[in-house]
Formats: C-alpha cells, sequence, structure tokens
C-alpha cells in the first residue's frame, strides 16, 4: 500500500484539531494523533480565540490569548512522547466555526478533529463545521463525567 495522498496531491495528509482549553483537548488531541500516525499524516491545532462585535478584530483579550497559547503547548509538551509533532496556531476571529473551516481550507486539511457539540447549546462551532465542512469530521466525546460547553 502507498503513502495517501492528500488532496491537490499533496504528499502530506492534514489532521486539524480543534483546541478549545477544556480537559478533553489531551485526549482529543491523541486521537488526532492517532489519527496521523495510521495515515501518516502531520497534525496541525488550532485554537480560535472569539472576538466580541463590539471590539475591534485587532483587539482581543490577552487573557485568552494566553490561555489558547498554554493550550496548544500544553497539547504539544503531551503528545511529544507519543512522536506526534504538532503545529499549531491561535487565531482571533468573530465566529468560531467559520474560522475553523477557514483553517481547514487554508491547509487543504483532509480531516477536522474536534469535540462533540453539547447538545444544549445552539449555535455550537462544532455544529456549524458539520454542517458544511468540505472534508472529513472526526468529533471527539469527552470522556463520562466532563461536559462540553
Amino acid at each position: 500500500m502507498g503513502k495517501i495522498v492528500g488532496r491537490n496531491n499533496r504528499p502530506t495528509t492534514i489532521v486539524l484539531a480543534i483546541l478549545q482549553g477544556r480537559n478533553s483537548d489531551a485526549e482529543m488531541v491523541f486521537a488526532a494523533c492517532d489519527l496521523a500516525r495510521r495515515r501518516d499524516a502531520e497534525v496541525r491545532t488550532l485554537h480560535v480565540v472569539e472576538v466580541p462585535h463590539s471590539l475591534p478584530l485587532g483587539s482581543w483579550d490577552e487573557a485568552a490569548e494566553a490561555r489558547a497559547r498554554s493550550a496548544l503547548a500544553d497539547a504539544a509538551a503531551r503528545t511529544a512522547p507519543m512522536g506526534c509533532s504538532l503545529q499549531g496556531r491561535v487565531l482571533p476571529s468573530r465566529h468560531t466555526g467559520q474560522a475553523i473551516l477557514d483553517e481547514a481550507a487554508e491547509l487543504c486539511a483532509d480531516v477536522i478533529v474536534m469535540a462533540k457539540p453539547c447538545p444544549a447549546r445552539s449555535g455550537d462551532a462544532a455544529v456549524y463545521v458539520m454542517d458544511r465542512a468540505t472534508c472529513d469530521l472526526l468529533l471527539w466525546h469527552p470522556a463520562v463525567g466532563e461536559r462540553v460547553g
């Protein structure tokens, strides 16, 4: 069996893991790394910091950015022992779901891995991505007892 060729005849398959700064991020990133290992793929991580419409897009909560960068660093540290090298990005956006889709399109991602949406929340980014993704989507269900949302 030969190497999987991604869309646009790229020799590298991209798995895009969406971090949200939750406890379930670690499990979800492990799942993304496992999937990437089976597909001989690269894992890219994304943490979107939503900017309220009342603020200019360039001005965002520095504490939120610090938490996002910490989540990316934690994910990279946790997955390094399993040989999974993560490349991460923090992205400010007005709409998390659209930012995820834009990043997936820019990377020509083959798979998006993110937490399963909370049924009680309408407008959840995962629901938005489920409805509009042009690539595969793996929804990670967190461990029993942890609520997403």
